[in-house]
C-alpha cells in the first residue's frame, strides 16, 4: 500500500527532468481533478437523493390527494344520490298532494249541494250500458240491488243531486289524462246506498257499453278502508290505497286516494280519485347524472308497487312489478333486498352500500310522507366510483408528469455539471492555476539568474524580490552573502598584498645577507 501511494506520489509530482512550474501545474491540476471527482460526487449523491426524496414525498402526497379527493367524491356522490332521492319523494309527495286537494274540493262541492239541493237541478246520469255520445260519466249500482230500485223517488233523488258533479268528475279526469296511456284517473262517488258515478275521460262509448253496471265496487279495498277511516274517527282525511282494479282494468295495479263524506251523522259514502299505477311511472323517470339506476316504491306491505326493473334476468329481478299474487319481497327476495324492504317499510331513511350476487350497489331510501310509499334510487357502485377512477387516473397522471420534470431536472443538472460546470470550473482553476504558478515561479527565477551572475564573479548584483514569504529572506540573504563575500574578497586581496610586500622585501633582505 505504502509503495502504490509513493508511486501515485511520483505519477501526481512527475519525473526527474521537469521544471518547477509544471511540477506544480501538474500537482494542481490533480489536486482540482480530485476535488471535482469529490465534490461531483457529493452533488451527485446529494442531487440524487434530492430526487428520491422530492419523488417520494410526490407520490405520498399525490396518495393522500388521491384518497382525499376519492373520499370526497364518493361523499359528494352520496350527498348527491341523497338529495335526489329527497326531491323524487318530495315531488310525488306534491302531486299526490295535488289529487287530494282536487278530491277534498270535489267533497266540499258535493257538501254543499247535499246541503242546499234547493238550489241546484235533479240531473240525469246514464247507466254505462246506456253511454251515449255527449255523456260525460256513467252511473253504476251495487249488485245486490235491482233496476228498479235506482227509480224509487228516494233514490233518484240521491242520483239527480249527485249527477251535479259528473261535468266537474269529467273536468278532473281530463286534468289528470296522459295520452301516453290507454287509460286516464277516474274520479266519482260511491254511495253507501249502493249507486255510483263515475267520470273517465278516456273510456269510449263501447267501453263503457261493454262493462258491468252492476260492478261490486263497495267490497274493494278503497271503499272498505275509506269506511274503516271514517269509522276510526279520520272524516276528513284522505285515505291512499293501492290494490288492484276491479272494472275495464282487471288484474292491473291501481293507485286511489278518497275522502269519507256524512249523511245525517252516519257514513255515507266517498268522493274518489283513481288511476292504474304504470300511469305513474313517470314519477321514476331516469336518473341520467348517474347513468344507470334503478327506482322502485314499495307500500307498506312490501309490495312493489313502481319499478324501472322489467328484465326477468336481471340481479334485481325480485323489484319488478307483479300485478297478480304480487309478493311481500321482505320475505320472498334474496337477502340482501329483503333486509333493505324491512329498513325502508320501518319508515327508516338513508344510505348504504349494498352486494347483490357479488354486484355493489349504492342505495338510498326515504319514505313518501303521506301515502305510506317507500321510495329507493338504487346505482351501480361503479357509477360512483369511476369518477374516483378518473380522479385516480389524473393524480396518477400528474405524478408521472412531475416524476418526469423532475427526472428530465436531474439530468439536466447532471449534464450541465459534467459538461460545463466542471470543464468552465478546471478551466478556471488551469487559468489562475497557471498565474499562481508564475507569481510563485518568478521570485525563483530572479533568484536562479542572482546567483549565476553573482556565481560569475558579479559581486555587485542584488536581488530586489519582495514576496513577502522565504523567497524574499533567502534573496536578503544572498544579497548579504554577497555583501560579506565582495568585503572578504577586498580583505583577502589587501591581506595578499600585504604578503607579497612583505615576502618581497624578506627575499630581497636573505640576498643582501647572503650577498654578505
Amino acid at each position: 500500500m505504502r509503495l502504490l501511494f509513493e508511486r501515485l506520489a511520483q505519477f501526481i509530482i512527475g519525473g526527474d527532468r521537469m521544471n518547477i512550474s509544471d511540477r506544480i501545474t501538474r500537482v494542481i491540476s490533480f489536486l482540482c481533478l480530485l476535488i471535482f471527482v469529490i465534490l461531483g460526487t457529493i452533488i451527485f449523491i446529494g442531487t440524487f437523493g434530492s430526487r428520491r426524496v422530492a419523488l417520494n414525498t410526490s407520490n405520498t402526497i399525490g396518495e393522500q390527494a388521491l384518497q382525499n379527493s376519492s373520499d370526497i367524491l364518493r361523499e359528494q356522490k352520496m350527498n348527491d344520490l341523497m338529495r335526489i332521492v329527497e326531491y323524487k319523494s318530495e315531488y310525488i309527495r306534491a302531486d299526490i298532494e295535488g289529487v287530494s286537494d282536487d278530491v277534498r274540493l270535489l267533497k266540499k262541492a258535493y257538501v254543499d249541494v247535499k246541503a242546499h239541493p234547493e238550489r241546484v237541478l235533479q240531473r240525469t246520469v246514464p247507466l254505462g250500458r246506456e253511454f251515449r255520445e255527449g255523456n260525460v260519466a256513467a252511473l253504476r249500482y251495487a249488485p245486490y240491488l235491482n233496476r228498479e230500485f235506482l227509480n224509487q223517488p228516494d233514490m233518484l233523488q240521491e242520483i239527480g243531486i249527485a249527477a251535479n258533479l259528473q261535468e266537474l268528475f269529467y273536468f278532473f279526469s281530463s286534468k289528470y289524462r296522459n295520452p301516453a296511456f290507454f287509460d286516464a284517473p277516474t274520479f266519482g262517488i260511491w254511495s253507501e246506498k249502493g249507486f255510483a258515478i263515475m267520470a273517465d275521460s278516456a273510456v269510449t262509448v263501447e267501453q263503457w257499453h261493454k262493462s258491468s253496471d252492476t260492478t261490486d265496487f263497495w267490497n274493494t279495498p278503497l271503499y272498505l278502508n275509506t269506511k274503516a277511516a271514517w269509522q276510526g274517527g279520520k272524516k276528513d282525511q284522505v285515505i291512499y290505497t293501492t290494490s288492484y282494479s276491479a272494472g275495464i282494468n282487471t288484474g292491473m295495479g291501481q293507485f286511489s286516494c278518497s275522502i269519507p263524506y256524512e249523511e245525517n251523522g252516519e257514513f255515507g259514502g266517498m268522493i274518489f280519485f283513481s288511476i292504474l299505477m304504470n300511469e305513474l311511472q313517470y314519477m321514476l323517470n331516469p336518473t341520467e347524472h348517474y347513468g344507470e339506476s334503478t327506482t322502485f316504491i314499495l307500500n307498506d306491505e312490501g309490495h312493489v308497487l313502481l319499478s324501472t326493473v322489467t328484465d326477468a334476468e336481471s340481479n334485481v329481478k325480485d323489484l319488478r312489478v307483479i300485478y297478480k299474487n304480487q309478493p311481500d319481497i321482505r320475505e320472498t327476495a334474496a337477502a340482501p333486498i329483503a333486509e333493505l324492504a324491512k329498513k325502508m317499510t320501518a319508515g327508516e331513511k338513508g344510505i348504504e352500500e349494498l352486494t347483490i350476487d357479488d354486484s355493489a350497489y349504492y342505495v338510498a331510501y326515504m319514505p313518501v310522507e303521506g301515502v305510506n310509499w317507500y321510495l329507493c334510487l338504487m346505482i351501480s357502485a361503479s357509477e360512483v366510483t369511476k369518477n374516483v377512477a378518473r380522479n385516480q387516473e389524473i393524480i396518477g397522471s400528474l405524478t408521472d408528469e412531475n416524476m418526469a420534470v423532475m427526472n428530465k431536472k436531474f439530468i439536466l443538472i447532471m449534464l450541465a455539471m459534467f459538461v460545463f460546470i466542471i470543464p468552465f470550473i478546471w478551466f478556471m482553476v488551469a487559468l489562475i492555476g497557471k498565474k499562481l504558478t508564475r507569481r510563485f515561479v518568478k521570485p525563483i527565477h530572479q533568484l536562479t539568474e542572482g546567483v549565476h551572475e553573482i556565481a560569475g564573479g558579479n559581486l555587485d548584483k542584488k536581488l530586489d524580490i519582495h514576496t513577502g514569504d522565504e523567497i524574499e529572506g533567502l534573496a536578503e540573504d544572498f544579497n548579504t552573502m554577497t555583501t560579506e563575500l565582495k568585503t572578504y574578497m577586498d580583505n583577502l586581496t589587501k591581506a595578499t598584498a600585504e604578503r607579497e610586500r612583505i615576502a618581497t622585501e624578506l627575499n630581497v633582505a636573505k640576498n643582501i645577507q647572503t650577498s654578505m
